[in-house]
């Protein structure tokens, strides 16, 4: 017999891990490409090594 209910709060738990990670991780991203584009001005552009490198 399989644990449907200890299977279900592994799936859960690990889920909501993943959830975790991914805010971590992509809001900090999201963040950062709102306030770039925000602050984005001609001496980025300029530069397209810099500018790719702040993407």
């Amino acid at each position: 017999m399989i644990d449907y209910l200890g299977l279900q709060f592994e799936v859960e738990s690990t889920f909501s891990k993943l959830i975790l990670i991914a805010m971590t991780v992509i809001i900090p991203k999201l963040t950062r490409a709102v306030i770039f584009n925000q602050t984005k001005s001609t001496k980025f552009t300029d530069h397209p090594h810099l500018s790719s490198q702040l993407k």
